[in-house]
């Protein structure tokens, strides 16, 4: 499948998405297409599964197309 964030970019530019809308639709709106109640944002008694990109502005994770790596993964509300 490739790498999401590179996709997601790419799919983002020709789609005339904005930075939020590309990382919603990969995020929140995809957990609701399949019906996940209990993930896609971050909030109380959801599931905590996060990446933090070393950046300062969130469009750079976009703008990088997939080659900006993260530098913290939790998985369950823990860090791996």
């Amino acid at each position: 499948m490739g790498d999401l964030l590179l996709q997601a970019a790419l799919l983002g530019a020709s789609e005339k998405l904005t930075c939020a809308e590309t990382l919603a639709g990969i995020t929140v709106r995809a957990a609701k297409a399949l019906n996940l109640t209990d993930r896609g944002t971050i909030e109380k008694g959801k599931l905590a599964d996060l990446i933090a990109f070393p950046t300062d502005n969130y469009k750079e994770i976009l703008y990088q197309q997939g080659k900006l790596k993260p530098t913290q993964i939790w998985k369950l509300g823990k860090e791996v």
